[in-house]
């Protein structure tokens, strides 16, 4: 196999491992009345970006974020988050 194909292929792996890291850390500090609205979509240059459900969701979260949550959250994840962006992803349903 190429270099440039080895290369690419651990780099998506780290990207895996980041992103599966960072949604436990999610899962940990987000409160349980609003984790089934949400969904993790990446990590990229320290910032984790979360998908909710709609507008009001987006809200509360950002109150909660701000009120202490994200510095948790930034202590739980395995890689450097800098920031939490949240972004309304209409594919997300509430389950259950």
């Amino acid at each position: 196999m190429s270099e440039t194909f080895l290369a690419k292929a651990q780099a998506l792996k780290r990207s895996r491992r980041h992103r599966v890291g960072c949604a436990a850390a999610w899962e940990a500090v987000c409160p349980a009345a609003l984790i089934d609205r949400t969904s993790v979509i990446g990590i990229r240059s320290g910032a984790l970006t979360i998908g909710v459900a709609d507008h009001a969701t987006r809200y509360e979260l950002d109150r909660f974020l701000r009120g202490g949550a994200e510095h948790e959250l930034v202590k739980l994840s395995p890689t450097t988050v800098r920031r939490v962006r949240l972004v309304v992803d209409s594919s997300i349903r509430e389950q259950g």
